[in-house]
């Protein structure tokens, strides 16, 4: 990956990380995010500390992902796959 363009998401994303700090004023427990690679970078530059608990990044899978088990996007892809199958 290109580092000018991995420095930009994470420029990006502590900028929302930010912003979610000022609004919120307390360090959370855990992050729920998507499978971007800058938000543990971001993680830590915004919320690390020595003290215990620190913030954890919970990433939830890619739809796409096998483990994903959002069974109705799983079909509407595949059926959309297969749609496009019959009209070529």
């Amino acid at each position: 990956m290109n580092t000018r363009y991995q420095k930009r998401e994470i420029a990006d994303a502590r900028q929302v990380l930010a912003q979610v700090a000022t609004i919120s004023q307390i360090r959370p427990n855990a992050i729920v995010t998507d499978g971007l690679r800058s938000y543990p970078d971001a993680i830590n530059k915004e919320f690390f500390t020595l003290k215990n608990p620190r913030t954890q990044q919970v990433r939830i899978p890619n739809i796409r992902d096998k483990s994903s088990n959002n069974m109705v996007e799983r079909f509407m892809e595949q059926s959309d796959k297969e749609t496009r199958l019959c009209e070529a």
